[in-house]
């Protein structure tokens, strides 16, 4: 049979008058445990469009062979990581491929006899994939004929914030040039304003 644990083991003989003949081997060197991962992380602090992660994997017998990141906890085939330092016995991987969305990620290692390890999960929470949000447009004042009216808009933003908001008198809805509009500033209500 196959042996699957180290251990001294012991080779018994008989032949059919009952002698009996005995020797032991001690086996060493079975690797039946997956390499760990620890200190997974984001590798972005502040707001950004895209990221990497990272964590640390180690297996102090036959080493660590391979790293992989996922939206799986189970997976065994996945994207790439690198090792940046450390050696097969413990270093640190960082993905090849970004990460472009918000989500949990779970990075996997495996050792080189093909044991998998405990998948560690990375909470990946700094990336701004979404416009901000223009809600509550005001006129005022709001009927009749006058000589100018005030625009005002509630405008937020969920990720890195709003950087400006303009108002553009044009046909052309997606307008960029922004000396063609007119700055909107934010007022002590939380409101921009015209």
């Amino acid at each position: 049979g196959t042996l699957t644990s180290t251990g001294t083991y012991y080779i018994v003989a008989y032949n059919r008058f009952g002698h009996r003949s005995q020797t032991s081997v001690s086996v060493t060197n079975i690797d039946r445990t997956g390499p760990t991962v620890s200190g997974g992380k984001q590798d972005v602090t502040d707001w950004a469009t895209e990221t990497t992660i990272s964590a640390t994997a180690a297996d102090s017998q036959s080493g660590v062979s391979q790293v992989i990141w996922s939206t799986s906890s189970s997976a065994t085939s996945g994207n790439a990581m690198t090792r940046t330092s450390g050696s097969a016995a413990s270093g640190v991987y960082t993905s090849t491929g970004k990460i472009t969305a918000n989500g949990t990620y779970y990075i996997r290692a495996k050792d080189a006899v093909g044991n998998w390890g405990t998948a560690q999960a990375v909470v990946v929470d700094k990336i701004d994939d979404k416009a901000p949000v223009i809600a509550n447009v005001a006129l005022d004042p709001e009927g009749g004929f006058v000589g100018s009216r005030t625009i005002t808009a509630e405008i937020t933003d969920a990720g890195i914030g709003v950087d400006d908001a303009r108002v553009f008198l044009t046909a052309n809805v997606d307008e960029t040039d922004e000396s063609k509009g007119l700055p909107l500033t934010k007022g002590a209500d939380g409101k921009y304003g015209i």
